[in-house]
């Protein structure tokens, strides 16, 4: 039987004996003489007359195991089966926590929200990575030269008044965009980005040729 890491699969025996749950139940050994999945009996069910199943979760390493199933932890062997796990799991690595010069809990009360939900924290969130990206783009901000440790009040102050405007853009995206059941037409703001470069202009120490 082949499985995948980490997932729970069926396993199934033919012992041509009925009556057996309760005491039969099933473990799984690498071949090197350790446990990979420990003796279970519970949840395992006589689907047909003599034939018992159990749901079992695969091991996260790859290799070659065998499924035995007996009448009681260390009764009597009633079968044995080939697992082969085609693959080990991967553990993704977390990445680094993303680049934010203020908290959510700073822009939700900038935007009057007391109590936001889950979807509006993760926006307001994406709102602030927005603002610090281009933070750090109008800055020179990069991994080997951040920005102190804590950042200036200028970059926090952006760092909100922009988020601000990426929420709002979220709702009313710059342009011509069509308002009431006639639609409207109605003009949004344009772009604000160069009032906040200007607000940031004290603390750049490089420009690029004109």
């Amino acid at each position: 039987m082949n499985v995948a890491p980490d997932t729970t699969f069926e396993a199934v025996i033919d012992t041509g004996t009925t009556g057996l749950g309760g005491t039969i139940g099933v473990t799984a050994n690498d071949n090197l003489g350790a446990t990979a999945i420990a003796f279970t009996s519970a949840g395992v069910v006589e689907i047909a007359p003599g034939v018992y199943a159990a749901t079992l979760t695969a091991p996260a390493d790859a290799g070659q195991y065998t499924l035995i199933w007996r009448q009681g932890a260390s009764g009597v062997v009633l079968g044995i089966e080939d697992l082969v796990v085609t693959y080990s799991a991967v553990t993704p690595s977390p990445g680094p926590p993303p680049t934010m010069y203020a908290t959510v809990e700073e822009l939700q009360r900038l935007l009057r929200i007391d109590t936001p939900d889950e979807l509006q924290a993760a926006a307001m969130e994406r709102a602030l990575e927005a603002a610090a990206e281009e933070i750090d783009w109008e800055l020179g901000y990069t991994p080997d030269l951040p920005a102190p440790s804590p950042p200036p009040a200028l970059v926090v102050s952006v760092n909100l008044d922009r988020a601000v405007e990426h929420w709002r853009q979220s709702y009313s995206p710059f342009g011509v965009i069509g308002v009431g059941a006639e639609s409207e037409p109605i003009v949004t703001a344009r772009d604000s980005w160069y009032r906040h470069a200007r607000k940031l202009a004290p603390l750049k120490v490089s420009y690029g040729i004109a």
